[in-house]
């Protein structure tokens, strides 16, 4: 019998993948959650109603510096001298997205681990992604985390459940996230760039506390720093790279130009923020 261990991002697949699991009988011996302290404040809610739902613990992993402490005060070095370069990582980005490494090793550390306590192995990480988005599997690198007592599986695809289907079973069960994928496509950390400047503009809109809390990241980040860049362009295409304080001045000239605009009848013209808690 498999020793599957659930991870957790608290978004709608791996929810779909908790529930699904144990409606299937499979053997969970662990779910576990890793915590950046950048999170949606509701998703701390949305799991607490989980383990409700399931009677399945949570295990909620944190990092051993905190992420804002990292972002913008760890010293980062030079791989040949070791001399200090900067400080701080800064916003993820291409090949340096820092969170997402230190995530995956967190949980890995974690499973390894439980090769220890005398389960079936290898230790079966069970990662929720969805049928309809299979070519994450290789594009992510799982292959080279696999180790001779740890391996992974993708039982969304196994199960042929879709993104749509994931979203829709966990809506029919009562979960809503305080209302954040009426507004995105997936829930990632509040200040992740990888949305690109679609999602950051959503975030000014709908989520005016979390911006303003990346803006005060941002203002962290001395003008040449390499991870200042919020949203990267291709230099090589003419595609100029933003900072968050040059989205702000566009995001602000815009809702500026929009606010002259007469509506017409039975025209929308103010979205209203989502009640989402602190992100302080």
């Amino acid at each position: 019998m498999s020793s599957n261990v659930v991870s957790l991002s608290g978004g709608k697949d791996s929810t779909d993948l908790l529930i699904e699991m144990q409606k299937r009988g499979e053997n969970i011996i662990a779910a576990v959650f890793f915590d950046t302290g950048w999170e949606h404040p509701p998703l701390y809610g949305h799991l607490k109603n989980l383990e409700a739902y399931t009677g399945i613990p949570i295990v909620h992993l944190k990092p051993r510096i905190p992420f804002d402490v990292q972002f913008s005060q760890e010293p980062v070095r030079a791989k040949k001298t070791k001399e200090i370069k900067y400080y701080g990582y800064g916003w993820p980005r291409g090949k340096c997205r820092w969170c997402t490494r230190l995530k995956q090793s967190a949980l890995d550390s974690y499973a390894q681990a439980l090769s220890w306590q005398g389960y079936e192995l290898p230790i079966v990480q069970c990662i929720g992604i969805a049928a309809d988005e299979e070519h994450r599997i290789e594009a992510e690198g799982y292959s080279k985390r696999i180790s001779p007592y740890m391996n992974f599986r993708f039982p969304l695809v196994e199960y042929g459940i879709t993104e749509a289907q994931a979203l829709d079973d966990c809506k029919r069960l009562g979960f809503d996230w305080g209302g954040l994928y009426s507004v995105f496509h997936r829930l990632s950390c509040f200040c992740c760039p990888q949305g690109g400047i679609a999602q950051a503009q959503k975030i000014r809109t709908y989520l005016p506390d979390a911006w303003e809390k990346m803006l005060e990241m941002a203002a962290q980040l001395p003008g040449d720093h390499p991870g200042r860049f919020f949203a990267s362009g291709n230099r090589k295409k003419g595609i100029k790279s933003h900072t968050l304080h040059d989205l702000e001045t566009r995001f602000a000239a815009e809702a500026a130009f929009e606010s002259r605009k007469i509506p017409l009848p039975g025209m929308t013209v103010h979205k209203p923020a989502l009640e989402c808690g602190s992100y302080a």
